[in-house]
């Protein structure tokens, strides 16, 4: 695993959570190290990074099999064709400027607008993904501290990043999301898209790269998620989904323990906007617990679920003071413990 830094962070001898973070990778099992450069561009990438064809016995490969971005790339788009062709997953990190730890996790916003520019657009269009705040810079001189639960968060997934890579396509679960577009109880679609004449073919072409899944026809896409869009309307059969295979049951009690884990700031915001978990009207008694409902069509080991309904109160554009809603929070809870703690009814 490689992380991308800039190189004053040497120059000025603040390296102190470049160690810290590079430990926690280890922790996770990983081999890390710290790459800096003057100016980040294709060129000096690959020569920093990639195994000379010579000795890779072909096209030049690179030697990390994940990097973590936390420097700026002002030549993103240069780089796209050499991440493309290396491959490998880039997670993409960014600084907080504006304050310590505690200011950060009191401040609405979390990214500046200011800063969107260079630290959110600038990575994504290189192709990084999965944005995440790591390290609180404060004011101008100020020594960084790592966001420890944030920088254990990256490290984790690309841990399992690594994992999956090494995994044959058959071993692979998969889920994709459809929209509730426009808004009603039977409709899923996008704008200029044929949805389910798409998920015909995405569907296919996954069971010919060797995923566990098969072609599932058009009309069976149109056949099969309409009840589940129905589900996030009122008068809907939860019941019904669970007996009918329409639906996973995820247990009440391992929800809770994921939402334990959130900041207490978020579990205040998010219980005063939709009330305790328990009293949300997805869950519901079944084989003896509580579990919560996840309507999801299930084609082998593809799953397609429709998009939650939310109702979002926001402060302005690109704000962390979103209240989060629970069902798109239980629905990424499923997604996450997919084959575990969520189980299937049949």
């Amino acid at each position: 695993m490689a992380l991308l830094v800039h190189r004053h962070h040497f120059v000025n001898g603040s390296t102190a959570w470049i160690d810290a973070w590079l430990r926690r990778f280890e922790r996770q099992g990983l081999a890390a190290y710290a790459v800096f450069g003057q100016q980040l561009s294709a060129a000096s990438l690959q020569a920093l990074l990639e195994v000379p064809a010579r000795e890779a016995g072909g096209a030049g490969r690179p030697h990390p099999a994940v990097l973590v971005l936390h420097q700026l790339v002002p030549q993103a788009a240069a780089l796209q064709p050499l991440l493309a062709r290396w491959g490998v997953p880039v997670l993409a990190t960014q600084p907080y400027r504006a304050g310590d730890e505690a200011a950060w996790a009191a401040d609405a916003a979390g990214l500046s607008l200011s800063d969107v520019p260079f630290y959110l657009a600038q990575p994504e269009a290189a192709g990084a993904i999965d944005p995440l705040l790591t390290v609180a810079q404060g004011q101008s001189g100020a020594e960084p501290r790592l966001i420890e639960r944030q920088a254990d968060a990256v490290a984790a997934k690309a841990r399992r990043l690594v994992a999956l890579q090494t995994r044959k396509a058959a071993d692979k679960r998969l889920v994709a999301m459809v929209y509730n577009y426009p808004p009603g109880g039977s409709n899923f679609g996008a704008s200029f898209l044929n949805v389910p004449r798409s998920l015909e073919q995405v569907s296919g072409a996954l069971a010919q790269a060797g995923y566990r899944t098969q072609r599932v026809p058009e009309q069976q896409w149109i056949d099969g998620l309409k009840p589940l869009l129905a589900a996030y309307y009122p008068g809907a059969d939860l019941r019904g989904l669970l007996a009918s295979g329409q639906a996973a049951a995820l247990p009440l009690a391992a929800y809770q323990r994921h939402f334990a884990q959130l900041p207490a700031e978020v579990q205040r915001r998010m219980v005063a906007h939709w009330g305790a978990p328990a009293q949300s009207r997805y869950v519901v008694d079944w084989q003896g617990e509580r579990v919560f409902v996840i309507p999801r069509l299930q084609a082998g080991q593809l799953a397609v679920l429709p998009q939650p309904r939310a109702r979002r109160r926001c402060t302005g554009a690109r704000t962390r003071s979103c209240t989060s809603p629970r069902p798109r929070c239980r629905t990424t809870t499923w997604r996450c413990t997919c084959g575990r703690s969520a189980r299937p009814t049949r």
